[in-house]
């Protein structure tokens, strides 16, 4: 009996640990009474027991005034693979993995890090709210913006014969 337990709860946790493909997007999210802020992150999640893997992400952000058409500031990231802060015990977010994004510095950004909050129980093929924490951007701005993350299995790879 005890055998048939641990094969399946190593059954379990190989079929959590499966890569998913993963698409976030926010247009326009107020922060403050003056600020939007434009978001999109494309990239993989593989989710473990306790830590998690983005690969492969893209994104940018746009963070404009409120009435004015050209962007106050812009940027955009490249990462091949990032981890979730294991050691991140959140006071308002619980049950999310926080990943520290360190997106391009350039003349009109410039910030230490974007906090990027993925629920730990994200649904597959369903939308889900995820966060970007936005830290001290050129030193005058900061705020939460919510995200809407659409989840979905990656394509498995075809069979070579």
């Amino acid at each position: 009996m005890k055998q048939l337990l641990v094969i399946a709860g190593l059954l379990s946790v190989v079929g959590f640990a499966k890569p998913y493909q993963l698409n976030c997007t926010a247009k326009n999210q107020p922060v403050g009474k003056q600020w939007l802020v434009t978001a999109q992150l494309t990239g993989t999640v593989d989710r473990g027991t306790k830590v998690a893997t983005l690969q492969e992400l893209e994104g940018t952000l746009s963070i404009s005034l409120k009435n004015e058409k050209e962007p106050w500031s812009e940027t955009s990231l490249h990462k091949r693979s990032v981890e979730s802060d294991d050691y991140y015990h959140p006071v308002k977010y619980k049950n999310h993995y926080r990943f520290e994004l360190h997106f391009e510095k350039n003349d009109s950004y410039a910030a230490e890090k974007v906090d990027f909050l993925l629920p730990k129980l994200f649904e597959v093929d369903r939308a889900n709210r995820a966060y970007f924490i936005l830290n001290h951007v050129n030193d005058t701005f900061g705020g939460t913006i919510a995200l809407r993350c659409n989840v979905s299995e990656n394509d498995p790879e075809p069979i070579s014969r």
